[in-house]
């Protein structure tokens, strides 16, 4: 018996990928920017990647990455692209200049025994550390639900592997730098960018003060903190640093420890230490742009904190994030099972308002049932009644049935028509982000078109820069534009599990990122688009304000925007101004705000929020009794944008999820409550323009907005003026010459 092996050789230039790596060291978002890198075993001398995901809807989205060029063998490529539902696979795609295909691979998600990791939601925290930070490794491990409340910890092992793209960080909550400070220019600008827009980086420095000093931290416009020296404090100093965290735990050290000399030029310091006759911070926080940097002036790589037992809750203390999340993951849970709005997710109210077209006047849910209940009485017992009855023609049903169910079908198409309505419209929502410390602008936009007809287009944003005499700087000439998701389960959204659907269309993104090719609006539809835009630009605010207590403030502010604020207020602390009536709702260019003015009045931040109002009872006997207080509930089906807008603004302020029963977790970038702290005050209202800042094109046409509302927030630096106590004399200075001076006239009396 013969027994036959088929061997099956592959061709000498066979196309294989490897060496993929999907976000940071395979964790990611769904919804937000992830990087990817690939290798291909090719011998062409250079290809160009293209990537195809879904979007929450399941549509499938080409992305084009990276040209890569031929090294030993292989083509390295990078991509940017954003998932948009959990469990879904990723295809790649090599193609030469001449357009033809090379390589191609689907890869499975890990969950179905293939390459791609499954993607985490936007509220589960990612924390990087680079170095050997203490406090962290016993939550690092795989990146498992444990410690830390379910966070994610990514580790770097050399500055080499942090990206050169700032929309790779955007996944990051945190980024902490332990050692190894030197980054290049790229990835400098890019780490500087990510802060600017909303991140936190933690820096700690103790005994490498010259190598950070070398690095191009120092370098960074307007950063708060300046290293000076290195110094050393004795061990007993270090007291400070114990009751932060809140547990008996003393530090084991003897002699004196190396801390970086820091000077704080704003922001707040927790942890203060005394050196030759004066304070030092050892643990400081200011806001830089929207984002946060924090300064630890110790080593966490190094004794005595490297091998400290309370070194994991001093690492919960510097990130600063980790308990309020695990409230509101609980908080929530509780909430949504008493609810049936469906809503979740403040960016889920706001995307409901955003589709909310006041144009489009559909029959209710009620009003169908009830014209289904009328569609059959009169096919059914009217058209028995009439015809076998009345008429005696039973017959005739063989042309009554028929004329009755063309009448009804034609009713339908004409009053779906009119109801639906036959022009496109357009629902257009900016907001714009000025901190007027480091002079950055950023803009988001979300566009909400509705189409009355089935069609593919070329779409883009084209997004013009708020100015003020000066050219604004531009990080790049247009905005990054993407499909908007949804932080949901329900249909939608993009925790749904799943992959391609059948009868999708697909588009891709045009290769600046400033819009869409073959973009599907269906007919009778809505899908919402959004953008982001961030550059610098001088001279759009000047002020001068001072606080002398908290939440108390002083001065004047000014802006040179091209339109009036209306229905403004301003935050600081834990208080908010606010105007007294409709003569002072509007601040108009280069018009000084003044806090101490009489058209203002102050209230409790919170209570503003919440619309608390407290009332005195009066008891029987007619005097006051009790103060009861009364707190109204928040609307998670309100379509307000003001309202909505300003609770993301000030989410964390009101109560967060404990007030509003929803997570903030997909816009959480948006929240500034923490900024308040910082010495920073923040100007919200509505800004009042001749023409929006973005414009959507379809097919190179303008589409004017049906409904438009542009909203800025500003950033305002406030100085912290110490109050200075005098002393009182003594009192025992006081009353004994007093006492002497009686004593002596008592005495000439006696004598006399």
């Amino acid at each position: 018996m013969a027994i036959v092996v088929l061997v099956t050789v592959p061709p000498a230039d066979a196309q294989e990928f490897s060496d993929l790596e999907v976000g940071f060291k395979g964790f990611y978002k769904i919804g937000e920017w992830t990087p990817l890198r690939i290798s291909l075993t090719s011998s062409e001398s250079s290809a160009i990647l293209e990537v195809d995901v879904v979007d929450p809807e399941g549509c499938i989205t080409t992305i084009q990455g990276s040209r890569g060029v031929q090294s030993e063998g292989k083509l390295a490529f990078e991509a940017l692209f954003k998932p948009g539902r959990i469990g879904a696979g990723i295809t790649v795609r090599a193609k030469t200049a001449d357009d033809k295909v090379i390589a191609k691979e689907v890869l499975t998600p890990q969950s179905n025994g293939g390459q791609v990791p499954e993607g985490s939601k936007q509220s589960v925290l990612f924390i990087a550390t680079l170095g050997e930070p203490a406090g962290f490794e016993p939550y690092r491990g795989s990146g498992t639900e444990r410690g830390f409340g379910g966070a994610k910890f990514i580790r770097f092992q050399s500055a080499s592997e942090l990206p050169s793209d700032p929309r790779s960080y955007e996944s990051l909550n945190s980024l902490v730098i332990a050692d190894d400070y030197k980054l290049s220019d790229d990835q400098s600008e890019a780490l500087r960018h990510w802060v600017l827009n909303g991140g936190h980086l933690i820096l700690a420095v103790g005994t490498d003060v010259k190598e950070f000093q070398a690095s191009l931290f120092p370098s960074w416009e307007a950063i708060p903190f300046e290293v000076e020296s290195r110094v050393q404090v004795p061990d007993t100093r270090l007291a400070g640093l114990e009751s932060f965290i809140g547990e008996s735990d003393k530090i084991l050290a003897s002699g004196r420890i190396n801390v970086a000399r820091v000077n704080a030029k704003s922001g707040r310091s927790m942890i203060r230490s005394r050196e030759g006759g004066s304070s030092i911070p050892i643990l400081a926080r200011s806001s830089y742009g929207f984002g946060r940097i924090t300064f630890f002036a110790m080593d966490l790589n190094r004794p005595p904190l490297s091998n400290w037992n309370s070194a994991p809750i001093l690492c919960e203390k510097l990130i600063n994030t980790f308990s309020r999340r695990i409230k509101e993951r609980k908080l929530t849970s509780n909430r949504t099972r008493l609810t049936s709005s469906g809503i979740t997710e403040l960016g889920t109210q706001l995307h409901a308002a955003q589709e909310e077209f006041s144009e489009i006047q559909r029959m209710s849910s009620w009003t169908v049932m009830a014209l289904i209940v009328a569609y059959l009485l009169i096919v059914g017992p009217l058209d028995y009644l009439i015809v076998h009855k009345v008429l005696k023609r039973p017959h005739w049903t063989w042309w009554t049935l028929p004329l009755v169910i063309a009448s009804t079908g034609l009713l339908g198409v004409v009053a779906g028509g009119k109801a639906n309505g036959d022009r496109m419209l357009l629902n257009q929502l900016d907001v714009i982000d000025i901190d007027q410390h480091t002079n950055t602008v950023r803009t988001f936009g979300w566009m909400t078109p509705y189409s009355p007809a089935s069609n593919r287009h070329t779409l883009r944003v084209v997004s013009s820069p708020i100015e003020n005499g000066e050219p604004a700087t531009l990080n790049k000439k247009q905005p990054n534009v993407s499909w908007h998701g949804l932080a949901e389960s329900a249909f939608g959204g993009m925790y749904r599990q799943g992959g391609f659907e059948l009868a999708r269309p697909t588009y891709r993104f045009d290769n600046s990122h400033a819009g869409f090719e073959s973009f599907p609006l269906m007919v009778w539809s809505t899908k919402t688009i959004e953008s982001d835009w961030a550059y610098h630009s001088e001279g759009l605010v000047k002020s001068n304000l001072s606080s002398r207590g908290y939440g108390q403030l002083r001065g004047s502010v000014t802006h040179h925007l091209p339109g009036t604020i209306t229905d403004w207020v301003v935050a600081y602390g834990n208080q908010v101004y606010r105007p007294r009536s409709e003569r002072f709702r509007s601040i108009r260019p280069n018009q000084p705000w003044l806090p101490a003015s009489t058209g203002i009045q102050m209230r409790e931040l919170r209570g503003y929020l919440t619309r608390t109002v407290a009332t005195q009872i009066e008891d029987s006997s007619g005097t006051h009794g009790d103060v009861m207080v009364a707190q109204s509930a928040y609307d998670p089906l309100n379509r307000d944008l003001h309202e909505i807008i300003k609770m993301l603004t000030f989410h964390d302020a009101a109560g967060g999820t404990k007030y509003t029963g929803l997570r903030n977790s997909s816009l959480a970038k948006f929240d500034l409550s923490e900024i308040l702290t910082l010495e920073r005050a923040v100007l919200f209202g509505k800004l009042e323009l001749d023409s929006p800042i973005n414009q959507l094109e379809l097919d190179g046409e303008s589409v004017a907005s049906t409904r438009q509302s542009t909203f800025v927030r500003i950033l305002v630096p406030v100085e912290t003026v110490d109050i200075k106590v005098r002393e009182l004399p003594d009192s025992k200075k006081l009353v004994k010459p007093q006492n002497e001076q009686n004593d002596k006239a008592a005495e000439d009396a006696k004598g006399k």
